[in-house]
Parts: structure tokens; C-alpha cells; sequence
């Protein structure tokens, strides 16, 4: 996990998506607004809080009929040729991301196979090539942090 997370991350975070961003309650939170599509997207980040048996850093979306979470991310790689960040973690040998875009949009992939996040994608279905895609910038991430 990412020992800390903190006003810096945000900044990067919130410049990349081109997004205010605001501090408050003890969680930082970015609005995204993509007004030609009428997309609205809050983006909630809960450093260090307690979750269960562990404190971990919590990520909620928070969307037109949609509510996400992904729970102890371990870390955040920001893609900035695809203006997008991606939030991952892993737990025995599955990897779990939420992608978030500058216009509003949000992808979530869980428990993906660590196996498929390298390799030849073509072999997959269409279904199972796109999360080995989307996950598959944090292999490197998750190979130097074991």
C-alpha cells in the first residue's frame, strides 16, 4: 500500500484530470464534469482509514445511478497521453483497478488474474482482453512493490 496519501497525490491527480479538488471531513474529493454528455462524476479518496482488520486507503465514485468502491488501493498510475488515473491493488495473485477519465468516465476490473495482465492479449476474448489491457500498467507497479 501507499504509505500516504496526501495533498501532493491529489494535486497530480486533479491536474491530470483537469479537476478542482477539496479537502474535507478527512477525504479528499474531485468533481468531474463533462457537460456536453450531461456526465457527472464525484471521485472520494479516504486516506488511511480504518477498514475492518486493516487501515487502508478507500476510493468511492459516486455517479448518476452508480456508487463504486474499491478498497485498500495500494497504489495510482496516471496515464497522461489518456488524460486517465488508474487506482489498483492487489490481493493473492488478483489485481482489482477503478480507471477514471477527465470527461466522467469510470471503469471497474476485479479480481483479474495477475497471469493475464502480460502475455499475448489476442489469445483472450474481447471481454477478458479489455480488463488485461486497462489493469496491465500496473504490473510493473505491483511487481517492484513485492
Amino acid at each position: 500500500m501507499k504509505s500516504d496519501f496526501n495533498d501532493n497525490d491529489i494535486k497530480t491527480i486533479a491536474k491530470y484530470l483537469d479537476a478542482e479538488w477539496e479537502f474535507k471531513n478527512n477525504s479528499y474529493r474531485i468533481k468531474l464534469v463533462h457537460t456536453k454528455e450531461n456526465r457527472k462524476l464525484s471521485l472520494e479518496i479516504h486516506p488511511s482509514i480504518d477498514l475492518g482488520n486493516e487501515i487502508g486507503h478507500l476510493i468511492t465514485v459516486n455517479a448518476d445511478k452508480i456508487y463504486m468502491q474499491l478498497h485498500s488501493f495500494q497504489n495510482y498510475l496516471i496515464s497522461k497521453y489518456l488524460c486517465e488515473v488508474l487506482f489498483y491493488t492487489e490481493h493473492h495473485g488478483k489485481v482489482s483497478g477503478l480507471v477514471i477519465d477527465k470527461d466522467g468516465n469510470c471503469s471497474l476490473y476485479s479480481n483479474v488474474d495477475r497471469s493475464l495482465l502480460s502475455g499475448n492479449y489476442e489469445k483472450y476474448s474481447a471481454e477478458v482482453m479489455m480488463s488485461s489491457i486497462a489493469l496491465s500498467l500496473s504490473e510493473q507497479e505491483i511487481n517492484s512493490e513485492t
